[in-house]
């Protein structure tokens, strides 16, 4: 007689599939920007120069997801070029790749609020990482090669064919 509960038991274990890399970079970023995007109209208050005052909280979530999988369906071979160059290890989502990216993404001001300030963005990243303070210290890294250049341009052409939301 076979034991019916060990075998529903095994059948329930979640395997988690190999993804391709761009997959894996893709889902990791569009993650973190989602994550950002739920504090959007939150009045944050801000010490710019000193100065006390505030801003309204906004980062295009939902425009951001949108190109990165334009980006990913159309373009998987520049995303892996990215980080063929970019990664010493296969750590496709890890902090040392995805935090600068996200930095010179939200250097594009239409996808975010003016004033945002990137240690207001350290919650978007507790979930993912350990240090979530070292993830918004990477995020002003240059991402400076001719590959992270590519993206960032794509991700600017894609702007006019995602419009606000």
């Amino acid at each position: 007689m076979v034991d019916e509960t060990a075998e529903n038991n095994e059948s329930k274990v979640k395997v988690k599939p190999d993804l391709p890399p761009a997959d894996v970079f893709v889902n990791m970023v569009k993650a973190i920007v989602l994550e950002m995007a739920k504090k959007n109209g939150e009045t944050i208050p801000a010490k710019p120069r000193g100065q006390a005052s505030e801003y309204t909280f906004f980062v295009d979530g939902q425009r951001i997801s949108k190109m990165m999988d334009d980006m990913r369906k159309n373009n998987e071979g520049k995303i892996n070029d990215f980080l063929n160059v970019h990664l010493k290890s296969k750590k496709y989502d890890g902090v040392m790749i995805v935090a600068p990216f996200i930095g010179g993404l939200l250097e594009m001001e239409e996808l975010r609020a003016r004033d945002l300030q990137l240690t207001d963005l350290e919650f978007a990243f507790t979930p993912y990482y350990n240090s979530a303070a070292s993830a918004v210290r990477r995020m002003s890294e240059k991402l400076e090669s001719a590959e992270a250049k590519m993206l960032y341009s794509l991700l600017i052409g894609l702007q006019k064919k995602y419009p606000r939301s």
